[in-house]
């Protein structure tokens, strides 16, 4: 066997071993780690939303109002 054809099939074992990693269950069994960090950011995400997006959505009304009066007052 060649060097090539080594380490191609060296390569092709480690890409089944990792798609087999991906697949291991974490927790209840039934959950894969991207399927756990997934939720627990979407909960991070929503009470950073929660907590700061009315202040946010608020202050750049008020920005655009300014910005809208200020033209105004131009014409």
């Amino acid at each position: 066997m060649d060097t090539e054809s080594a380490a191609g099939g060296l390569l092709a074992e480690l890409a089944s071993a990792v798609a087999r990693e991906r697949t291991v269950g974490l927790g209840n069994g039934n959950l894969t780690l991207e399927e756990i960090v997934r939720e627990v950011l979407r909960e991070l995400v929503k009470e950073w939303l929660d907590l700061n997006l009315p202040t946010l959505t608020e202050r750049l009304v008020q920005k655009e109002i300014e910005r809208l009066v200020h033209r105004a007052e131009k014409l």
